[in-house]
């Protein structure tokens, strides 16, 4: 995961943040999952960016997950 940080954050700063989808793609071996990169910018009340970072998760396809399974 790469991460920049450009302006202090303090506690009590209100933070907005703003995800983008940079690729998807199905899994090769997980055939209910696909593999999603996203990048994250994080905004503080003056609108200025705080931290982007970038990362890849492991996501269920829609109907695959465990909870519809068992009607959660």
């Amino acid at each position: 995961m790469e991460e920049a940080v450009d302006v202090p954050l303090l506690a009590r700063c209100r933070v907005a943040a703003e995800p983008t989808v940079l690729s998807k793609r199905e899994s090769a071996s997980r055939t209910t999952q696909g593999i999603v990169t996203v990048e994250t910018i994080k905004i503080n009340q003056d609108s200025k960016i705080v931290i982007t970072f970038e990362r890849t998760m492991l996501i269920y396809k829609p109907d695959h997950s465990p909870e519809e399974a068992v009607n959660y």
